[in-house]
């Protein structure tokens, strides 16, 4: 590569960064519209709990398709036929604990990293392979009232609440949504710090978690 062919190519991903940058600011300031799913197919990937049951109501009201299915049985069985038909909308449930760990919730939060690589690639292949109106989006609340956490310190958010985020993220194509929406800045900030200095925050402010087994005797 020439040194004009490198100055090209750095002006244009530092093009790209820019647009990209303003295009973010843009979307805080002037959400999208919400659109319409009426006859479509919706994929939902890990609404377990009360959380599936929230999603399966409000969006049926929306006129949609509800599936609540599997990761693995549902690329299987219904990703294709929804690249067939060239649209559909995949909602996985994921968490904010895909983004950190949790002390004593090591094997959630295993499996919630999991679901976002998983979320995070699918959006890739959908895109490199031209399924641009297939779209993803990912669901990150913090710890919802599903009986699945137990003895957590501060607040926990309703099946319903976090439904109702994760159905207006979709309907205005986002593929993220965190609940409560300040968490997406939060991690985004904490990836600047060490990691004592995190573990000190996550501590003084009781986003803490008390062990979910029971000691044997």
């Amino acid at each position: 590569m020439s040194v004009v062919d490198g100055v090209v190519e750095a002006f244009r991903i530092l093009l790209f960064l820019i647009l990209g940058y303003i295009s973010a600011l843009i979307s805080v300031f002037f959400p999208p519209p919400r659109k319409s799913i009426e006859g479509e197919t919706v994929l939902i990937t890990g609404a377990g709990h009360g959380i599936g049951r929230e999603f399966a109501l409000e969006i049926a009201k929306l006129g949609a398709t509800v599936v609540l299915w599997d990761i693995n049985k549902m690329i299987k069985e219904f990703l294709p036929p929804m690249i067939k038909k060239g649209q559909g909308h995949i909602l996985n449930v994921i968490s904010m604990a895909g983004f950190s760990g949790f002390s004593n919730l090591t094997d959630y939060c295993a499996s919630k990293h999991a679901a976002k690589g998983f979320h995070e690639s699918l959006i890739e292949e959908l895109y490199l392979y031209g399924h641009h109106n297939i779209k993803v989006t990912g669901l990150c609340p913090m710890f919802v009232d599903t009986g699945l956490i137990k003895d957590f310190k501060v607040g926990l958010l309703t099946p319903n609440e976090t439904a109702l985020a994760g159905i207006d993220g979709m309907l205005r194509n986002y593929e993220l949504v965190t609940v409560p929406s300040k968490m997406y800045y939060m991690t985004k900030i904490g990836s600047l710090f060490p990691r004592k200095t995190v573990q000190f925050l996550v501590r003084s402010s009781g986003l803490e978690v008390n062990s979910q087994y029971k000691k044997k005797n």
